[in-house]
């Protein structure tokens, strides 16, 4: 029986997370059925980056990720972003420049900057990375 999710979430499309229930899954995210109803994902695609803060060309590897409008990620850097114009490139497909969400490229480094051992989110939407969830490293606290 297939079993596939119909409608969008924000700039993911979820029709690219599930199989058909009937073959080999093919890669890292693992459904589960809730009343024989829309699969739900268990895990989602993560890795880490250690590559260095000043180091403009951040590399991760991703078992079985294939670079297409909509893909996501989740990535722990080991290093803050100190780089201006940072990209991102993930198994050698390619380096694509990052931007923070609902900014507009180039971004400044402390758009672009997130905090040592942090988990970012990204979604590729077919030019950049968008950045989703990153803490800003300009955080200012009053005492």
């Amino acid at each position: 029986m297939n079993r596939f999710a119909t409608t969008s979430v924000s700039a993911v499309n979820v029709n690219k997370l599930f199989f058909n229930g009937e073959g080999d899954f093919g890669n890292q995210y693992k459904p589960i059925y809730i009343n024989g109803g829309l699969p739900k994902v268990t895990s989602f695609p993560y890795t880490t980056c250690t590559t260095s803060a000043n180091t403009i060309a951040k590399t991760a590897s991703l078992t079985n990720f294939v670079l297409e409008t909509g893909a996501f990620v989740f990535i722990k850097f080991t290093y803050i972003n100190t780089a201006t114009n940072p990209t991102l490139n993930i198994n050698s497909t390619g380096a694509k420049q990052i931007m923070k969400y609902g900014t507009t490229p180039p971004g400044n480094v402390a758009e672009l900057s997130w905090h040592p051992n942090s988990v970012v989110g990204f979604v590729y939407d077919g030019t950049y990375w968008q950045m989703m969830n990153a803490a800003n490293m300009i955080d200012a606290y009053v005492v």
